[in-house]
Order: structure tokens, then C-alpha cells, then sequence
């Protein structure tokens, strides 16, 4: 037997097992009708691949919106948490006179939330706030501490340069250089706090700020 019978023989076989067995003058049609079941086929096994990465896309998609809800939920408690730091032990909460401490630490806080934001200055240390105070640093640092449960000077100020920089990123699309720089840090040493306090990244607290 040729080798050109065998293919032939072979090709008959296959139309017929496919349910083709017109003549051989109609060969022609039974090929249209084999590429058709092909295409259709084809067709049904995309509609599936869709389907299945459509439904990985929810499934995505519902995961981290559930990881956004918490962050945001994580990210509110924090910044309640930093809000007012700890400004309420600073005034006396009986009829008893402020000490000393605590009425620095007041006037520290009012010279903080003026609208000049001067912790936005990353020249801002213990030694420039007792100046602008008239009072000796180690003074300022005693008062930080005794109403903060022992925080410092660094931590203090870096409280009001995070929820500067959580203003900026709700509200803006500056870049977080920019806004790191705009808030008092180095870049360097803006995403290292702002994890600490927050557990997460600028970029992801953005992200989550948008979708809420």
C-alpha cells in the first residue's frame, strides 16, 4: 500500500469516527464540519479559562479589600491613638494646680499645632523647641516624659509629622518623596516610622485610603 492510500485510508477513518460518511466528492464539507467542532470546542475550553481567571479575580479582589479594611482599621486606631498624645495628662485632671511639667508641656503642644507647623522642619530639635520655648532642653525632655508614659523628644515630634503625612497622602497625589520631605523626614527615615507606627507602607495606606 502507497503512502499516499494509507494517509487517505487513515483521514476516511477519522471523518468516519467523527460521524462523516458522506461520498468522497464531499470530502470538502466534512473538513468544514470538523474545523466547526474544532472551533467550537475552542471556544467552550476559552469560555472556561475566562470563567476561572474571572473567578480568581473576585476571589482576589474580595482578599485584599478585606486586607484594606483592616489597615484602615489598624491605621484609624493608631492615629487615635496618636491624635492628642497623651496631651490630657498634661492638664490636671482635679482641682490641684498643673505642675511644672505639665504646664510645659501645654505650652508645647500650642507651640506644636500652630499653624506654622513647625515640625515640619527637619531641622527641628530638642534644643531649637526649649529656644522657642525660653527654657532649658533638658527641661522640655523631662516634661515629653512625664506626660507621654516616657516618650521622648524624637517620638514626639515624629507623632506630628505622621499625621501630617497621612493628611497628605488621603489628600494629595504628591509623590511620597515629596511628602516625606513636606512632613519633616529624610526619605530614609520615613518609611521605617511610618511602618513602625503604622505596620504597613505609605504606598499601601494610599492605596487603602482610595478604596475606602
Amino acid at each position: 500500500m502507497s503512502r499516499r492510500k494509507t494517509i487517505d485510508l487513515i483521514f476516511c477513518s477519522v471523518l468516519t469516527l467523527v460521524g462523516c460518511t458522506e461520498p468522497e466528492h464531499e470530502c470538502e464539507a466534512a473538513d468544514m464540519m470538523i474545523i466547526w467542532r474544532i472551533i467550537a470546542v475552542s471556544s467552550l475550553l476559552l469560555c472556561l479559562l475566562l470563567a476561572y481567571f474571572l473567578w480568581r479575580s473576585h476571589i482576589y479582589n474580595k482578599v485584599l479589600c478585606e486586607k484594606y479594611e483592616r489597615l484602615l482599621a489598624r491605621t484609624a486606631q493608631s492615629s487615635e491613638a496618636t491624635e492628642e498624645p497623651q496631651r490630657s495628662e498634661a492638664l490636671p485632671t482635679t482641682t490641684e494646680e498643673p505642675t511644672a511639667q505639665e504646664h510645659l508641656f501645654h505650652r508645647l503642644c500650642q507651640l506644636m499645632d500652630a499653624p506654622d507647623q513647625i515640625y515640619t522642619d527637619t531641622e527641628l530639635d530638642r534644643a531649637r523647641l526649649a529656644q522657642l520655648l525660653g527654657t532649658n532642653e533638658h527641661y522640655v525632655s523631662d516634661a515629653v516624659s512625664a506626660c507621654t508614659n516616657g516618650g521622648s523628644i524624637t517620638d514626639f515630634i515624629n507623632g506630628y509629622r505622621l499625621r501630617h503625612a497621612v493628611r497628605l497622602l488621603a489628600t494629595t497625589k504628591d509623590p511620597i518623596g515629596l511628602i516625606a520631605e513636606l512632613s519633616g523626614f529624610s526619605r530614609r527615615s520615613f518609611y521605617r516610622v511610618f511602618d513602625e507606627e503604622y505596620h504597613t507602607s505609605p504606598s499601601e495606606y494610599r492605596k487603602a485610603m482610595r478604596k475606602a
